[in-house]
């Protein structure tokens, strides 16, 4: 077992805790998305709700880049599948009705299942991007970027 996941240069540096020697010098760095990025096609109601509050917080504080929409796109479609299985659950109940040649049994819905799949895939990926309470205290980054156009001071300073 290798331990611990290697924190990225730029963690560490933000963090105060670089040193020369644990820098590693092949470091893959990725160009930011400034723009904005539509969700796919492929999400359904629940999923493009998530990416458009998701993207526009990741962008703000600059960690989005190009090679990110794949696992965010995976991460949206979980949450979307997981939403569609607790919808079916709210309008079909728990528990089905199966018939046997021993009789009829009431068990466990499928989408149960399902839903705790979702859940456990999308939680895996939420934790890679800091969305979960704990996870939160294991990333540092900079501060978000005032959006002049929400910003009333910056605006000001902007027409000077």
């Amino acid at each position: 077992m290798r331990g611990r996941k290697p924190k990225p240069t730029d963690q560490k540096q933000a963090k105060g805790t670089l040193r020369e020697s644990r820098v590693f010098e092949d470091e893959i760095k990725f160009d930011l998305v400034e723009d904005r990025i539509e969700a796919p096609i492929c999400l359904g109601i629940n999923g493009q709700a998530e990416w458009n509050r998701i993207v526009p917080q990741l962008q703000s504080r600059g960690v989005l880049s190009e090679v990110d929409y794949t696992n965010l796109t995976a991460y949206c479609m979980e949450v979307d599948g997981y939403f569609d299985a607790k919808k079916t659950l709210q309008d079909e109940g728990k528990y089905v009705t199966v018939t046997t040649k021993s009789g009829k049994y009431k068990v466990a819905h499928p989408a149960i299942s399902v839903a705790n799949n979702h859940l456990k895939n999308f939680l895996k990926i939420a934790t890679e991007y800091g969305f979960t309470a704990s996870s939160r205290t294991r990333i540092s980054v900079g501060k978000a970027k005032a959006d002049p156009e929400k910003d009333k001071f910056l605006k000001l300073v902007a027409n000077k």
